[in-house]
């Protein structure tokens, strides 16, 4: 899996979104450095919190659709 990753940010709007941290890190499980910047298990549960629905949300989707 990745561990590591950098997103340049310099003329990337989409780094400039409210929960753009959280989202990378809830889609890429197990990441432990974003941007230079360690992971902590706080950010990775409040993630979670805000993300977690769409674990769902998408596997009733290709359940069903």
């Amino acid at each position: 899996s990745l561990l590591e990753i950098e997103v340049q940010e310099k003329d990337n709007p989409v780094t400039e979104l409210a929960f753009f941290r959280s989202f990378v890190i809830f889609r890429l499980e197990g990441l432990i450095r974003l941007n230079g910047r360690d992971v902590t298990e706080s950010e990775s549960i409040e993630a979670n919190q805000i993300f977690g629905y769409l674990k769902s949300a998408f596997s009733k989707i290709c359940l069903h659709g």
